[in-house]
């Protein structure tokens, strides 16, 4: 009867952990590009997010960029960063009037982070609320 049980729980836990790998080496949403491309002046905020497919918030287990240390302005506008890139979009009235993609050179990110956000759903907020930023208005840059 023990017998049984231990290569239950044995099965158990390789299926979690196979489980656990699976979505590790996944990224939990794309930023790129050709996502921000796909985001149009005029949408509305949500139709935005939809198109990323998940809210704005630092993800990839990302906690904090040097390269874009930007003087703070009024408001705060809704981004989205991995270890790949930051997209911006700066929204009136709940529409969208620009979104930009910024690649990142410099990103500080944790291991344990990177887990809790691909396994957990777990990711951390900026002090505008999850995912809000202070970033200047400006047109994209290359």
């Amino acid at each position: 009867m023990k017998r049984g049980g231990a290569w239950l729980a044995g099965i158990g836990m390789t299926v979690v952990v196979l489980l656990a790998a699976k979505r590790l080496a996944k990224p939990s949403v794309e930023v790129s590009p050709a996502v921000a491309s796909r985001i149009k002046p005029g949408m509305r905020l949500a139709e935005a997010i939809g198109v990323v497919g998940a809210p704005p918030a630092l993800y990839d287990g990302v906690v904090g960029l040097r390269e874009y240390l930007r003087p703070p302005h009024k408001g705060c506008v809704p981004q989205w960063t991995t270890r790949a890139g930051t997209l911006v979009l700066w929204t009136e009235l709940d529409r969208v009037s620009l979104a930009c993609y910024y690649p990142v050179w410099d990103v500080e990110w944790s291991v344990s982070g990177l887990v809790l956000d691909r396994v957990f759903g777990i990711r951390p907020s900026s002090g505008c609320g999850p995912g809000y930023t202070n970033w200047p208005r400006s047109s994209c840059r290359d």
